[in-house]
């Protein structure tokens, strides 16, 4: 099956064309959402064909989302719609369990109201100041500003020859700009500041002979699991004619044969 990507900018929507292959013929569309330079927090991407919602086939390892579709039987040009929008859903499987405080690099620190971040997975605490003695710390939505490009970063425990010194270790370099919390917290979850997304993209599928692919594969799908059980891609044939399926393997009994016993 023929592939065929597609990138969208959820900050630049911008209306697409792709080619496609005609000839109802079986092809894949790899869809890939970014914001910008940034990353898409949790993205669910769909095609909307008319009144027809198309989900992916599957979710890739690289976020990319990959859609199987057919084209018509003749040369022609149709517009879809990509949606992709942000599930506000944070993966927090990353955090090895020990509480981390990072701290903003003392060259940069007068570029920001921000004393320190507290990674405390699954929560992540960024500083504003105290009152009094009581820390305050900023909402998940509220705004962070800062006037230049700020590191983030913790003193390590480091040999250095035989001995054992506090050394400086940058973790991210967060530029100039304004965020909220919940989108430095891609930093932790996912190494890159996220951007929310919720967006339609115009999409035209121009369907023609010999359209060039991006990349080609066998299967699309691998496995699927229904219950628990796994069925794989298989090819059956029947009166002559060749199906593509998904099948599982069931394992018979062998009955038991009586014993002269009677056992």
């Amino acid at each position: 099956m023929k592939i065929y990507n597609l990138n969208i900018d959820t900050s630049k929507p911008i209306r697409t064309v792709l080619n496609v292959p005609s000839n109802e013929e079986k092809y894949g569309i790899r869809v890939k959402a970014t914001a910008g330079e940034y990353n898409v927090r949790n993205p669910l991407c769909q095609i909307i064909d008319g009144s027809t919602v198309i989900e992916a086939t599957k979710k890739l390892d690289d976020g990319s989302f990959l859609f199987e579709l057919t084209s018509g039987n003749t040369e022609r040009e149709r517009e879809v719609i990509a949606r992709v929008i942000d599930m506000d859903e944070i993966d927090t499987s990353g955090w090895d369990g020990i509480q981390t405080v990072y701290t903003v690099h003392a060259s940069t620190q007068a570029n920001v109201q921000l004393e320190r971040v507290v990674f405390a997975g699954p929560t992540i605490w960024w500083l504003k100041g105290y009152n009094g003695e009581e820390p305050v710390y900023y909402a998940d939505t509220d705004p962070i500003e800062f006037k230049g490009d700020v590191v983030i970063g913790r003193v390590v425990p480091t040999k250095v020859g035989k001995r054992i010194q506090q050394v400086w270790k940058d973790f991210a370099t967060i530029p100039k700009g304004t965020y909220t919390p919940k989108e430095l917290n891609g930093l932790f979850y996912g190494g890159k500041i996220w951007k929310p997304a919720d967006c339609k993209v115009r999409v035209v599928l121009r369907e023609t002979k010999d359209a060039l692919a991006n990349e080609e594969i066998k299967d699309s799908v691998e496995s699927i699991v229904v219950g628990n059980e796994t069925f794989v891609p298989t090819s059956l044939t029947i009166d002559g004619v060749e199906y593509r399926v998904l099948a599982h393997t069931v394992e018979s009994e062998t009955p038991t044969e009586p014993t002269n016993d009677g056992e």
